[in-house]
């Protein structure tokens, strides 16, 4: 390689880092916004939050993030589990009727 090319690799990273980080609060605000009618001011409120949680977590050191982060694994895995478990449990019928519906 060439001579300070760890650097700007590293400043690329951060800078990725740094704007991936920040869209997270975004989504997570418009996924509410789906679930929960939400202004703009409650909206932006809750980005807040999610910041300063992400912060507090991050702060708080390595075992504390990765627990959060196996929390948060299991989160997202559950409702992937309690679809495919519902699907085993679908009957036929129900099976058609949704299929009558996407065509």
């Amino acid at each position: 390689g060439h001579a300070g090319g760890g650097r700007f690799d590293g400043a690329v990273m951060a800078l990725v880092a740094l704007i991936d980080t920040a869209v997270y609060p975004v989504v997570f605000s418009a996924y509410a916004t789906n679930l929960f009618p939400l202004t703009y001011w409650s909206a932006y409120g809750l980005q807040l939050a999610f910041i300063a949680v992400a912060f507090l977590v991050n702060a708080s050191g390595t075992a504390v993030t990765d627990r959060f982060s196996q929390l948060l694994q299991v989160l997202t895995l559950v409702p992937v589990v309690a679809y495919v478990v519902a699907a085993f449990f679908a009957n036929s019928a129900t099976i058609g009727e949704s299929k009558q519906l996407l065509q």
